[in-house]
């Protein structure tokens, strides 16, 4: 279901900000680490003026939601 909902919202928008929330911390799914819950911002895509991808992660802006365990994105979900 996850997939629909994102497969049907990229077709017009395009994520602009991932944030994982660290309230509740990860699940590991084959070895992967993922946040329980992340907060997520999309711009339709006639909005956007210029693509550039961010290179530094954590963003200047971006800061833990509770004092629980930092959660890094992995750099695979960078792009």
């Amino acid at each position: 279901m996850a997939e629909e909902v994102f497969n049907k919202i990229l077709q017009s928008h395009t994520c602009v900000h991932f944030h994982p929330n660290n309230c509740i911390g990860i699940d590991v799914q084959m070895g992967i680490e993922i946040p329980k819950i992340a907060e997520s911002t999309f711009l339709r895509k006639d909005r956007i003026q210029y693509k550039k991808h961010q290179t530094v992660f954590p963003h200047e802006l971006d800061y833990d939601n509770t004092d629980r365990n930092h959660i890094v994105v992995p750099k695979n979900w960078h792009k």
